[in-house]
């Protein structure tokens, strides 16, 4: 009698087992996917790097950049820029300060060094270095 009842029992198991079998596939699946994210994650933050940033800046300044200055070298280190160049006067130097203060991600804009230059012609030309902070 109670070997019956064990088979009743192990059977009544095994149906209910299989009821869950469903289930346990949406489970399997949801563990899958959420591994898959987590890959999909991983590999986005591993892919992109602060060289998007410095080509969106570069993109910002190369639009803001009065005609008459020219850029000769420029250095970005942990969010600090550098720029040396050659302007043709102070305003378009103050025009150029203006405009990278006007880019969301920059800030403490500083002309650290100004020097002008006058050629054999008279024309006056500005070198000049320049300072901020980015958050690149």
């Amino acid at each position: 009698m109670q070997l019956i009842f064990s088979n009743i029992q192990v059977a009544a198991l095994k149906n209910d087992v299989k009821k869950l079998e469903p289930i346990e596939n949406i489970v399997n699946e949801y563990y899958q996917a959420k591994d898959e994210n987590t890959d999909v994650k991983t590999f986005k933050t591993q892919a992109s790097n602060n060289n998007d940033s410095v080509d969106t800046f570069v993109s910002q300044l190369e639009s803001k950049v009065p005609s008459d200055v020219v850029i000769t070298s420029m250095s970005v280190t942990s969010g600090n820029v550098a720029i040396s160049g050659t302007a043709s006067s102070k305003s378009s130097l103050g025009m150029l300060v203006l405009q990278l203060q006007s880019i969301p991600t920059v800030s403490n804009v500083v002309v650290s060094n100004e020097t002008e230059n006058r050629d054999n012609t008279g024309t006056i030309q500005l070198s000049f270095l320049l300072a901020a902070h980015s958050e690149i």
